[in-house]
């Protein structure tokens, strides 16, 4: 012990468990993230039909707002795809989440077409944002030594959260 905590020894054990610390708090905020994600998109497209057939579309009409929704998850993608190989990647799972929240905002308010359309687009990039937030930070958080059995972990996660949404 006492050569632990002289110079160099103290140290290292500062950054190991400063490591372990900053890794498992970063993979828990990104598996939150992830699966609240999953589970509330999931159910959102899932339902999409009967929510906006409470506000008079049609289930043709509700069909239709699958296109936005494929518009902004391209958008959403290949923006914070964009933004993680930026200096603006720790703050990318709080943006998503906060997507997120206004998704579910708009679609409790949505009425009228064009928010209806904004709940769409915005759903749609809050869908795309996740993934590539989520692809994009694994590796970057935790290397590729280990990146089959975290990715397939984050799998699972999403997977199950996903099933309690539908």
């Amino acid at each position: 012990t006492a050569t632990l905590l002289t110079g160099g020894g103290l140290w290292f054990f500062y950054l190991a468990v400063r490591t372990v610390f900053n890794e498992g708090l970063a993979f828990w905020a990104l598996a939150a993230v992830t699966a609240t994600n999953s589970l509330l998109g999931t159910g959102l497209l899932f339902h999409q039909t009967n929510l906006l057939g409470e506000i008079g579309y049609s289930n043709a009409q509700a069909a239709a707002m699958f296109l936005p929704q494929a518009g902004g998850a391209v958008i959403g993608g290949l923006t914070f795809g964009w933004l993680a190989d930026r200096a603006a990647r720790p703050m990318l799972p709080t943006v998503v989440a906060l997507l997120l929240a206004s998704t579910l905002l708009l679609g409790g308010m949505s009425v009228t077409f064009p928010t209806v359309l904004l709940y769409s687009v915005v759903l749609g990039m809050t869908m795309g944002s996740g993934a590539a937030v989520q692809s994009s930070l694994l590796p970057a958080l935790f290397g590729v030594g280990h990146i089959g059995s975290i990715s397939g972990t984050f799998a699972l996660s999403s997977v199950l959260a996903s099933a309690l949404g539908a």
